[in-house]
């Protein structure tokens, strides 16, 4: 059971800063990591050194808010409520944010005072903004208020152990990583491998690739990381042949990329360069999806089919050549529980949950697989070889 933590000074708590601690960094990409951390000597940037070898800082002057617990987006790929009372973030900037775990209530006190007073002393601000998101529970309100209420107090009221017995806890910490850290590592391992970031590369004539605004880049030969989606799990991605899908684990659609003839279900022909949330799904929730050239589809969590975009060669399913901007369901196969949709160039193809195969579009070549060359406007049964 750890030691009720007693009385210290916010300098004794900037000293043990100084002295630096081990904590869990979340990051914008990838698995969080333990990383040491340590104030710098004129105490004006806290610094972390990364796994390639190379140190970041974050200037005190520039953070504008400590908020407690697991708000912000970083932290909500991954919210884990038990750990919540441990975490804090440092927001700076115009959106970034250090967002940090401790191994105890001994060290999260220690370095929120401590930061608090740094961030009072540089930026006049009294309390160094210690704040606590509007968005958590009551219960978690009620319990977060008495800890933030005391770090706004005089320095002699806050609650945590002596600096003497906190320093032999930190050199201890730099010497191995305690049985703390580790039953810390064994929590939290397992919650974030579902994690996945999205990379991308190739040619970016039709802004495919998301990046920022500003570039103008033909191609990228590198991977590079999909930065507006960090926030999110993305658990599936559709690529287009010059537009770009998104499947987040709430079922949401992204889309992005050319949208010449409403490959992107947006509603209209504007092609955009960064990820757009599909408004048009009208509360559906989607599982899976699949983007050809100029067309799309999308298999609701329900086992239901939609399609938009190009209708050339009856491609969308829908009886007809019609381009559709928007998400249409598949009425011919309403019904039918869909299991997986794959786009072609100028054909489509799905898989209902029983295992059966269904093809429509152009069949010039035969490739819709039903004995003929003709196209089909509707999806129709592949029929099994005998």
């Amino acid at each position: 059971m750890e030691t009720p933590p007693r009385s210290i000074t916010a300098d004794a708590a900037v000293e043990a800063l100084r002295r630096g601690a081990i904590l869990y960094k979340y990051g914008r990409s990838g698995n969080p990591h333990f990383r040491e951390f340590v104030l710098r000597k004129d105490d004006a940037v806290l610094e972390w050194e990364s796994k390639g070898g190379r140190i970041h800082g974050v200037p005190i002057r520039d953070v504008r808010e400590i908020r407690l617990g697991q708000t912000t987006p970083i932290f909500q790929r991954r919210r884990l409520p038990e750990v919540e009372h441990l975490s804090f973030s440092l927001m700076y900037g115009k959106e970034r944010s250090l967002d940090l775990v401790c191994k105890d209530e001994t060290e999260f006190t220690t370095w929120v005072k401590g930061l608090s007073h740094l961030v009072s002393k540089h930026t006049g601000n009294q309390f160094g903004d210690v704040s606590q998101s509007d968005s958590d529970t009551a219960s978690d309100t009620d319990t977060e208020t008495s800890r933030t209420s005391a770090m706004e107090e005089e320095p002699s009221t806050v609650q945590l152990a002596e600096t003497s017995s906190f320093a032999e806890d930190t050199r201890t910490d730099r010497e191995n990583t305690g049985s703390l850290h580790k039953n810390l590592r064994n929590t939290l391992r397992t919650e974030f491998q579902s994690i996945q970031d999205v990379y991308l590369w190739g040619s970016n004539t039709k802004g495919q690739l998301a990046m920022d605004s500003g570039t103008k880049q033909a191609f990228i030969s590198s991977p590079k990381l999909l930065e507006p989606l960090l926030e999110l799990d993305v658990v599936n991605v559709a690529l287009g042949t010059t537009h770009v899908l998104a499947v987040t684990k709430t079922g949401d659609i992204f889309s992005w990329g050319d949208n010449t003839f409403g490959a992107l279900g947006t509603g209209d022909v504007r092609s955009v360069a960064q990820p757009l949330l599909l408004a048009t799904m009208c509360g559906r929730r989607a599982k899976s999806v699949s983007a050809g050239m100029s067309h799309s589809a999308a298999i609701t969590q329900d086992g239901e089919l939609l399609t938009w975009g190009l209708g050339l060669g009856g491609k969308l399913g829908h009886g007809n050549e019609d381009p559709v901007q928007i998400p249409k369901v598949v009425r011919s196969l309403q019904g039918i529980s869909i299991r997986q949709i794959s786009c072609g160039t100028w054909h489509s193809s799905a898989i209902s949950s029983n295992g059966e195969l269904f093809t429509w579009g152009l069949g010039v070549w035969g490739q819709l697989g039903h004995g003929s060359c003709d196209s089909a406007m509707v999806p129709t049964m592949v029929r099994p070889m005998h």
